[in-house]
């Protein structure tokens, strides 16, 4: 089970990441992704589960690899946020713990 976003005062998951993040491809994350966290940056999948959707925080490479199976057809979009973003009553934990 990984990391979820869960805005506050019911803005939505993409309202969030809209706000907060910026878009890219799944490509720019798997090219970058260790630059990326030792910048403070974080990707973000949001993902369409149908009923309901999920934005999951990409936090290491087993996450990454979760996210990217080929199986996997949901639909998704991929954004970068700031670490700083990303507070404990957003997602839960502080994320920084989980940084290396």
């Amino acid at each position: 089970m990984g990391i979820y976003i869960n805005p506050l005062n019911n803005q939505s998951k993409l309202d969030f990441l809209n706000k907060n993040g910026r878009t890219v491809s799944i490509d720019e994350i798997k090219n970058q992704f260790r630059q990326l966290i030792t910048s403070r940056q974080i990707p973000v999948c949001w993902v369409n589960n149908g009923t309901f959707d999920a934005a999951a925080i990409i936090y290491n490479d087993l996450e990454l690899k979760e996210f990217t199976q080929l199986h996997d057809i949901r639909e998704k979009q991929w954004f970068i946020i700031p670490l700083e973003k990303l507070t404990p009553d957003i997602i839960g934990i502080d994320i920084s713990k989980l940084i290396v």
